[in-house]
């Protein structure tokens, strides 16, 4: 008996990026191993902790992307959160006293460009609402949580980005309607 293949064959784009993504490895995982070492050795600050995150970030975002929810909105959700890792853990780890207004300057950039992408193309993105939902619930929650942790000296950058994230999820219910309750229907069963 003769099988059919229902399957269409692989594209040379899709075989090329195996085979570079397979010689990329092996550079990556030799620099998982010796960063460590050498920090160990030398003596100094965690740095091998940032340069080992900073590594993620590129493998996650060119050698090995994700396969669910590959969109635009995802992505930059995606590079926000970690770059904002990022810089908290060079903040800790490094330089201390920064990282507040920058990690939430990143996060009100972040905002922005999402907004950019979300209202450009609507009714394609419609589909990508979650990340973006969950990024500005998270943005919310967080600058909320340190407007009370450093009440006395509220920086101005995490008013702002308070202020934008309620902004921007007050305009996506506005636009939406419907559309956002249908979306968490389908995402968390509800009726």
């Amino acid at each position: 008996m003769k099988m059919l293949n229902t399957y269409p064959p692989a594209k040379k784009q899709k075989l090329a990026r195996s085979k570079i993504n397979e010689w990329a490895k092996w550079p990556f995982l030799l620099a998982i191993y010796i960063l460590p070492i050498v920090n160990v050795m030398t003596g100094l600050p965690a740095w091998s902790v940032v340069a080992l995150w900073s590594l993620w970030i590129v493998w996650t975002m060119l050698f090995s992307p994700q396969l669910v929810e590959y969109n635009r909105i995802s992505n930059v959700v995606k590079l926000i959160t970690n770059v904002a890792i990022l810089l908290v853990l060079i903040d800790l780890l490094l330089s201390p006293g920064w990282a507040i207004e920058v990690v939430a300057l990143v996060g009100f950039g972040g905002l922005v460009i999402l907004s950019i992408l979300f209202f450009s193309n609507l009714q394609k993105q419609r589909q990508n609402l979650f990340p973006l939902l969950l990024f500005i619930f998270v943005t919310i929650a967080l600058s909320i949580t340190g407007l009370i942790i450093w009440r006395s000296n509220a920086h101005w950058s995490i008013i702002v980005l308070a202020t934008t994230g309620g902004a921007f999820l007050l305009t996506t219910g506005i636009v939406l309607r419907k559309d956002l309750i249908n979306e968490f229907a389908k995402r968390f069963h509800i009726k």
